[in-house]
């Protein structure tokens, strides 16, 4: 499988300004065969300024599904937050829209780890937010790779 099918770039759309911009990726996973969009929990936090949106069959749609987020209290930003982190249990048929272009990374090629210490070499892929650009046809964005 192509684990870069599985890599989903997020956008919001806001109204003051209004716009639509990216603001980070995710990772689409089936997991306990339910569809999840894993991401960091500074991006969900964008939710209160805007629609979360992701590109699909119909274009960018706003995320149909259900957020959960590491909370933070008010004495803590999530500047200082070291695990920053949130997901999207999909709606079934939002996910059907979702595979138009990406694919769900199976549950038996992803490992939960206690700690990246663990790990001897890390990579990291994503769509860097820099590099999205509004094109007369739609919006782009490029993967990038960093190891």
């Amino acid at each position: 499988m192509n684990v870069d099918k599985s890599i989903v770039p997020i956008y919001i759309r806001t109204e003051i300004p209004k716009r639509i911009v990216q603001i980070g990726t995710a990772v689409f996973v089936d997991f306990q065969n339910m569809p999840f969009l894993f991401t960091a929990a500074h991006v969900t936090d964008d939710m209160e300024n805007g629609a979360l949106l992701v590109p699909t069959s119909e274009g960018l749609l706003e995320i149909d599904g259900y957020t959960a987020f590491i909370d933070l209290p008010p004495e803590i930003s999530r500047a200082d937050d070291t695990v920053d982190m949130a997901y999207i249990r999909l709606s079934s048929e939002f996910s059907c829209k979702l595979c138009y272009h990406f694919f769900p990374l199976p549950q038996e090629m992803s490992q939960i780890l206690a700690s990246s210490e663990e790990l001897n070499i890390v990579s990291v892929v994503g769509y860097p937010a820099s590099k999205s650009k509004k094109k007369a046809d739609g919006y782009k964005s490029e993967l990038y790779y960093f190891r």
